[in-house]
């Protein structure tokens, strides 16, 4: 039972049916009728304000920091990542350069940040994402769809969204945002300050019916949406629903295992942590079918052992259920997923707080998991052994 204070805030985006992602190779999977017709709008969820409070305050003023004690040096390595001439003279003679212990700091006036090219943006920021000091830049808040859709249902000022709309940047050829404390020196009130906040944990997930098919397919419909029996309480449901959803559909989040469906769309609680550690994307595909969630799962190395034991390697998603793990170059896990439908996944994107439980399109986990050094790979739960009679 979730503490009720971290319900997940829904904010209504538009119902228009979005059309089909691009997905990496091999995850297409075969055309599938088994589960149905799928409906797919989507909306946006926002973190609380119970979780907000809890969580820490940005900068109030844009700031890059870099490694060293050598201010001119650190200029020197802005100005070979693609900043101008005229913005390194401005910063070296504006006074917002400095040296804090071990790092430097530079504060970057507003307006000056604002005229950066975007493609000075672009290989600054990855110098800044890369040297561990700059932690909005090393994991970016990552955009998906349209900015004009995704700030138009946000409470922004019309400041607010220019500077966001000015300050986008691409890594891995994913849309990005990390000046959230460039928002807060943007905001003209509390409350917008305070928006700045809740706008980076703003996030898109799908809405999903599922139309069943014609009864003649009753079989085949509860194979898939059981897992062969795997989610056994899905049954009731799932038989009933062919006559009674015949043609109107049926909220998808209904058919999910009981852990998936009393967590999808909402946010953890204090009641989720574990050792201090919050749920993770792999204590959450690892324990997707289970009745009661093994808290082991937040341990890597535990994690990947089952992962290779358990499941075997599948070419394909073509069984709600399947696991999707994006693998570094190093063979390391850094994501996992969970195959629904189509190209729907079940995902918790990150252990913090501030990632809830949702539907996305693969496409878009992709774009925070993805890259050009990783692959993806696509894990089945092996079937339990058959009970054993004992001789009489």
């Amino acid at each position: 039972m979730h503490w009720a204070g971290f319900v997940s805030l829904v904010i209504l985006g538009p119902s228009a049916f979005l059309p089909g992602s691009t997905v990496p190779a091999g995850l297409a999977g075969m055309a599938v009728s088994a589960h149905g017709r799928v409906e797919v709008s989507h909306f946006y969820l926002e973190a609380p304000d119970e979780l907000l409070r809890l969580g820490t305050m940005p900068d109030q003023r844009p700031v890059w920091r870099m490694p060293g004690t050598d201010p001119q040096a650190a200029l020197s390595a802005l100005a070979a990542a693609g900043l101008d001439a005229r913005s390194v003279a401005n910063l070296a003679s504006a006074g917002v350069v400095s040296i804090d212990g071990d790092k430097i700091t530079i504060l970057p006036p507003l307006d000056l940040l604002m005229s950066v090219s975007p493609a000075a943006r672009q290989g600054v920021y990855a110098v800044l994402a890369g040297n561990g000091l700059n932690p909005h830049h090393e994991r970016p808040q990552i955009i998906a769809g349209d900015l004009e859709e995704w700030m138009r249902t946000s409470a922004l000022s019309v400041l607010q969204k220019q500077v966001m709309q000015a300050l986008i940047w691409w890594p891995n050829g994913a849309q990005a945002f990390s000046d959230v404390s460039a928002l807060v020196a943007a905001a003209e009130s509390a409350a917008q300050a305070e928006e700045a906040r809740r706008v980076m944990t703003r996030v898109r997930t799908l809405r999903v019916r599922v139309v069943p098919p014609p009864a003649e397919a009753k079989a085949r419909f509860a194979e898939y949406w059981t897992a062969g029996g795997l989610s056994r309480s899905a049954a009731p449901l799932v038989s009933s629903s062919i006559e009674e959803a015949a043609g109107v559909g049926i909220d998808l989040a209904l058919l999910l295992p009981p852990l998936a469906r009393e967590r999808i769309y909402t946010y953890p609680s204090f009641e989720d942590a574990i050792g201090g550690r919050m749920p993770d994307c792999n204590w959450t595909a690892l324990n997707f079918f289970a009745l009661r969630p093994q808290p082991y799962y937040l341990d890597s190395k535990i994690s990947y052992t089952a992962l290779m034991q358990e499941y075997e390697t599948v070419p394909r998603t073509e069984r709600f259920g399947d696991v999707i793990a994006f693998v570094s170059s190093g063979g390391n896990v850094l994501h996992t997923c969970v195959h629904v439908a189509e190209d729907i996944v079940f995902t918790k994107n990150g252990q913090s707080a501030f990632a809830p439980w949702l539907l996305q399109r693969l496409a878009d986990v992709s774009a925070i998991y993805g890259g050009p050094e990783r692959t993806v790979r696509v894990f089945r739960l092996r079937a339990p052994p058959p009970a054993q009679t004992m001789p009489r």
